[in-house]
């Protein structure tokens, strides 16, 4: 009786808020974890990440982890996460204080250190909260979403299928993407749009490429 009670299951993924690890192995050991323990139980449940990131700079006594790697690792973390069930994801947003993972940090609390009980006036966008509200633009009114590869960090590809058609794809690796051919429009983390013939992209390791047959405006 109590299952019927519950309606969603809500976890919280820590494992960047130290330092980003290496591979995607842990995460996705905690996923099954919680996704076997759900099946187990008898629930087919909707799973939330409500607590989820990884930082960018240089948090005291932590290792220097650039924007851009930030902004890499939520993407493909997101969509390893929902493409094994995750339905909905909140990244923490705003720096209270160094241990945080923040997508926008507060300036005051950055520069004096600790947590701070002053109003904030001024604050930082990173690359981050960019690419999360990217990532929320290419997710809507998804059907599902398909891992084309198995992600790891150095290569993945997925391809987000669309309810009314226009699928996007998101791919990072080496080599060329196959996945379409004619002309396409590729969008970088950036947010920079362009239109390219899709045998002439080049992936990279680095930084994931947005792909769609879809005319999309800047």
């Amino acid at each position: 009786m109590w299952a019927k009670s519950i309606g969603k299951l809500n976890i919280h993924f820590n494992g960047g808020r130290h330092q980003a690890s290496g591979t995607l192995d842990y995460f996705e050991d905690n996923l099954n974890f919680f996704i076997g323990l759900s099946q187990e139980c008898g629930l087919d449940l909707p799973i939330w990440i409500t607590e989820f990131g990884t930082y960018s700079g240089s948090p005291p006594g932590k290792p220097y982890q650039s924007e851009v790697f930030q902004a890499t690792w939520y993407i493909e973390y997101s969509l390893f996460a929902m493409a094994r069930g995750v339905t909905k994801i909140t990244p923490d947003l705003i720096e209270y204080c160094y241990d945080c993972t923040p997508l926008i940090h507060a300036d005051d609390i950055r520069n004096g250190g600790g947590i701070s009980s002053q109003q904030v006036d001024t604050y930082t966008a990173t690359l981050a909260y960019y690419v999360h509200k990217l990532l929320r633009f290419i997710l809507a009114d998804r059907a599902g979403i398909e891992e084309l590869k198995k992600a790891t960090y150095e290569e993945g590809r997925y391809r987000i299928i669309k309810k009314d058609g226009g699928d996007f794809y998101v791919a990072w690796g080496s080599g060329r993407f196959d996945e379409l051919e004619g002309d396409v429009t590729v969008i970088d983390i950036y947010g920079n749009i362009s239109v390219m013939d899709a045998g002439s992209i080049t992936l990279s390791p680095d930084a994931p490429l947005i792909i769609t047959k879809r005319e999309v405006q800047q």
